[in-house]
């Protein structure tokens, strides 16, 4: 049995037959198709020097570094070193596989911009069995599980640990063993490998695929019980259920039902209780409620599994590529981002921020629109200048009309010789709000409410 990776229609039962069961994969043809012509543009764009988050600029905070041609070549193995860390035992193996396998169907899409030899490595390391050593801690749920992948992408530049054939050994000596070419990275392999939610959605797709068959148990469990206990099985009819409408123990009743047809029971042979316990009657809609649960959890799974979860991602046809994060490298507000970045970018030029911001929208400090901030400010630039008359703002140490280069006086709400300086009009009621806070009167005695007896009948004497 061979599983055909498209980029679509990957369940979770695939998951588990490819992660659990080792059911071997193969790429399908035109999903390679796409792979190489998704690299094909990326190459293109990266001769044109065009900028492009991940390619030749950094992550993160750096995504503003502009990267130069030998950079970009040794950027994606130390973008690899960087985030390869994790705490804490080996993960489980079928959860290493299942994420490998997800991986894989990102790429099927042919957005990722990897080259194929990427991804037909990942697929030859799935069916011969080499599995990477990833440490149980280190994802944080976010972002792309970057430290687990991280500890995948190792074993393509010949690295790392992976497990293989019972034995945990070096990753070179288990890609050689297994006689595996070693790909190593090049623009985009190692960000386009590890960008992604992958071992998450694995281990959910794992975790829904077991919850399942817990429920089938605890149906198991409620129809032995049922026959055990002489239950009625009029509430087990599935036309009642179907007339509330939960799907979930629409499933569970009929589950049940097929579980205990043509039994005494079920035939009439055996009599029954007329209304059983809540614990039994309710079970359909007990086990139901959890059906439908995992049902709403199974579509989003699935949803992930067979989207592309990357960043950015490149539409070859229309030779685009977007950012889920509205990441625009080198691109200043209405500028070519073909164009290298020139002195007013905000990007990294010779190790420092490029100067100046014109073109961003924004008016810096002593900069009004238009002016440059390597120019003293204009009498109309809302900075410290005399007057201020046509900002219209009065600055610290000015009242109305006053010349700011004059100190302040008496009345100027600002600090003198280390003190607040009192204004010349003074406000009672704060002075004797100050009084209060500094000088605190005793609390007054409490005065315990008068304790009365509740009304005695007039038989009986008063308190």
């Amino acid at each position: 049995m061979t599983i055909e990776i498209t980029g679509s229609g990957l369940t979770i039962e695939k998951v588990v037959d490819v992660a659990r069961n080792r059911v071997h994969v193969e790429l399908n043809k035109d999903a390679f198709s796409r792979i190489v012509a998704c690299r094909a543009m990326l190459e293109r764009k990266i001769e044109a020097h065009e900028i492009m988050y991940g390619v030749n600029t950094g992550i993160g905070e750096f995504s503003e570094v502009v990267l130069d041609d030998d950079q970009v070549k040794d950027f994606q193995k130390y973008l690899i070193y960087n985030h390869a860390a994790g705490i804490g035992e080996a993960m489980n193996e079928e959860y290493v596989r299942g994420a490998m396998l997800g991986r894989i169907n990102v790429h099927a899409h042919g957005n990722s911009g990897i080259r194929p030899e990427i991804t037909m490595t990942l697929i030859e390391m799935l069916n011969k069995g080499v599995t990477p050593y990833v440490c149980q801690k280190g994802s944080v749920g976010a972002s792309g599980d970057l430290a687990p992948m991280s500890q995948i992408a190792l074993l393509l530049m010949g690295e790392g640990k992976a497990f293989y054939k019972g034995e945990l050994l070096e990753g070179k000596e288990a890609m050689d063993r297994a006689e595996i070419k070693i790909p190593g990275l090049q623009a985009r392999d190692g960000l386009g490998t590890i960008n992604g939610s992958n071992v998450l959605t694995a281990m959910s797709a794992i975790f829904l695929f077991d919850a399942n068959n817990w429920l089938k148990q605890a149906e198991i469990a409620a129809a032995m019980s049922l026959e055990a206990l002489k239950a009625n099985m009029g509430p087990y009819t599935a036309k009642l259920h179907e007339a509330r409408g939960f799907k979930g123990a629409i499933r569970s009743a009929c589950a049940i039902g097929r579980l205990v047809a043509n039994g005494d029971l079920k035939t009439g042979k055996v009599d029954h209780k007329v209304q059983d316990a809540y614990s039994m009657r309710y079970s359909p809609q007990v086990i139901g409620a959890a059906h439908d649960a995992l049902a709403y959890a199974r579509t989003q799974v699935e949803i992930e599994l067979n989207g592309v979860g990357d960043n950015p991602i490149f539409f070859p046809e229309e030779d685009l590529q977007l950012y889920p994060s509205d990441i625009k490298p080198g691109e200043a507000q209405g500028k070519d981002p073909k164009q290298p970045p020139g002195p007013g970018d905000p990007l990294h030029m010779d190790g420092k921020l490029g100067k100046g911001t014109e073109g961003q929208g924004q008016v810096m400090p002593g900069q009004s629109q238009g002016s440059n901030l390597d120019k003293p400010p204009n009498p109309g630039d809302p900075v410290l200048n005399k007057g201020n008359k046509e900002s219209g703002q009065t600055m610290p140490g000015e009242s109305q009309g006053k010349d700011p280069k004059q100190p302040p006086g008496p009345g100027d709400p600002l600090h003198k010789d280390g003190k607040f300086e009192q204004n010349q009009t003074k406000n009672k009621n704060l002075d004797k709000i100050d009084a209060r806070m500094f000088n605190p009167q005793p609390e007054p005695p409490r005065i315990e409410p008068a304790i009365r007896c509740p009304s005695p009948p007039r038989s009986r004497r008063r308190c």
